[in-house]
């Protein structure tokens, strides 16, 4: 149980995402078009987060919190020594994860 109250959309997504597979779908493989096929097959987690914190759409945010959770996300945003997210992106995803917005570095916008 999270901390604080959030929106039904926000249970929808994780609820939803209970019964996804193991294997990066194709929302999350076509993010990883710069990458070759081993890379694709079995991406580490810092380069998924990253990819799907940035450009995912709502499967390819269902897919990595149910393969990975909410808690290793959090993790991650709070270790990340840049994170390549907007602002809004960041508030997006601390919401989701718990993370406050003042535990995650995140970089200028000529950086991105």
């Amino acid at each position: 149980m999270l901390p604080w109250p959030v929106s039904p959309y926000f249970w929808g997504v994780v609820q939803e995402s209970q019964s996804l597979p193991a294997l990066p779908p194709a929302a999350v493989t076509r993010l990883l078009w710069e990458y070759d096929e081993a890379v694709r097959a079995d991406p580490p987690f810092r380069i998924l987060a990253a990819k799907i914190a940035e450009h995912g759409d709502i499967d390819a945010i269902r897919w990595l919190l149910a393969t990975h959770g909410a808690d290793r996300l959090a993790a991650w945003l709070r270790s990340a020594r840049v994170v390549s997210l907007d602002e809004r992106a960041a508030a997006f995803w601390c919401l989701l994860t718990g993370v406050r917005r003042d535990e995650i570095r995140i970089s200028p916008a000529w950086m991105r």
